[in-house]
């Protein structure tokens, strides 16, 4: 995959595709394919997706499709590691647990950042940076 917005200057410009694919399923949706392109075509610097929650062949017909920065999000206990992989996105996202520091080397071997979703929470943030993620999610879901 290549990055392909010179122009950026600032802090990526995310789009989240999954409220799309949340939407109700006893209706016709919006082609998610046809939304990542608008979001790259209106300057989007990243798509983030969560594996497992779209079809495989879905997902890979986004990400051929896309010349920007992929984020991957992984489900809390997730077994897709490999398949988020296969995707060769920019950046993970997932759960810290048990051996987080050995999948960040196995990430980094493979050039892709990781980034953990954590409590807002100082000794989590510790333990994060300690693991080697490049960046941090704060899951604020029970706050709102």
């Amino acid at each position: 995959m290549s990055y392909l917005n010179p122009h950026s200057t600032g802090p990526d410009f995310c789009v989240d595709l999954m409220p799309l694919a949340r939407l109700r399923t006893d209706r016709p949706g919006p082609d998610l394919v046809q939304s990542a392109r608008f979001a790259q075509a209106a300057g989007a610097d990243v798509i983030s997706l969560v594996t497992g929650e779209i079809a495989p062949a879905l997902l890979a017909e986004i990400t051929s499709e896309l010349m920007i920065k992929l984020h991957v999000r992984l489900p809390a206990g997730s077994q897709l590691l490999d398949q988020a992989i296969s995707m060769q996105p920019q950046r993970i996202c997932m759960a810290m647990r048990d051996g987080s520091a050995e999948i960040a080397a196995q990430l980094h071997g493979y050039g892709i950042e990781l980034a953990f979703a954590i409590e807002p929470d100082l000794e989590q943030v510790q333990a994060a940076h300690t693991a080697g993620a490049c960046a941090i999610e704060f899951d604020a879901s029970k706050y709102g």
